[in-house]
């Protein structure tokens, strides 16, 4: 039975003057040098209230050069999503994508920007088998074992929903409902995650839980991403993939951000991340960004 494959875009956000009333407030934020940054978010979160009424945040919005080029991104989702004629089917999000994936048992994948899955077909009914790259969420519908191998790490579930993190050289298992067993592949060590716990799993394979965020772990399915004590070259490789950009920063990416963002307007983004950061930022030219310090 062949998966169904379906990808949704948003319209962009026509609220401009709302966004200006935002912006404006944002300007007028002035961040002593003796406040810490969770204290200058709380007080770029009383300004924004003061000036507008309407929310930062738009449920499932996409960026207004995304929304406009959203042509285009089909037309390179079909060339993407092709069907092979080997066994093994991969499918593909490029920078300022998504996409919902229809799995053949009726499971869900969403796939954030810049991530890849394979998965088998024709074997699905033997075993629920996924491979990934990147970051998704899975929606799985309860049967028989369902795994998925990130990296050194495999997932395994009955029936629930859980987000994958795999970049780089970490893998990060987030369980929101049910229970979901993690293992590393290289140090062998295994744990059961419950709602509300992750696993991380670092480059020399050892695994370590922690405490997560069930409301604000994958909000990014809705276009909106939050940051608890994040490397701000992180939240920086995020925004450009949500808005497929470049950004230029030569100061310090172990610097931690406490925040948020969405993939509305990349200019919300960046004054959303800098401003409490006090980093302030360049638009070069349509696809670069130069950030830097306020010193």
């Amino acid at each position: 039975m062949k998966a169904k494959n379906r990808i949704g875009f948003s319209k962009p956000n026509s609220d401009d003057k709302n966004l200006e009333m935002v912006f404006t407030a944002l300007r007028r934020l002035n961040v002593p040098a003796t406040r810490t940054k969770e204290e200058a978010w709380q007080m770029l979160l009383a300004k924004m209230e003061e000036r507008t009424s309407s929310p930062v945040i738009q449920h499932h919005r996409i960026g207004k050069f995304v929304a406009m080029a959203a042509a285009a991104i089909i037309g390179l989702f079909i060339v993407t999503w092709f069907f092979l004629n080997s066994d093994e089917r991969k499918i593909s999000t490029g920078y300022g994508e998504m996409a919902t994936v229809y799995l053949p048992d009726s499971s869900v994948v969403i796939l954030n920007s810049g991530t890849t899955i394979w998965y088998s077909p024709n074997s699905w009914s033997k075993q629920r088998l996924v491979r990934m790259q990147g970051e998704a969420f899975f929606k799985v519908k309860h049967g028989k074992k369902f795994s998925v191998i990130a990296s050194k790490t495999i997932t395994s579930v009955l029936g629930t929903t859980f987000n994958i993190f795999a970049r780089d050289t970490e893998v990060r298992v987030t369980c929101l409902t049910g229970k979901v067993q993690v293992k590393s592949k290289v140090s062998g060590m295994t744990t059961l995650l419950l709602p509300g716990s992750n696993a991380k799993v670092n480059r020399t394979g050892d695994l370590q839980t922690g405490k997560a965020s069930i409301d604000n772990e994958a909000k990014w399915v809705e276009g909106k991403f939050y940051f608890q004590q994040e490397g701000i070259g992180r939240v920086f490789d995020e925004i450009e993939r949500q808005f497929k950009v470049n950004i230029i920063y030569d100061g310090s990416r172990l610097r931690t951000y406490t925040g948020f963002f969405t993939n509305s307007s990349l200019n919300e983004a960046l004054n959303l991340v800098c401003i409490p950061m006090q980093l302030h930022y360049e638009r070069i030219d349509s696809t670069t960004v130069k950030i830097f310090s306020s010193n």
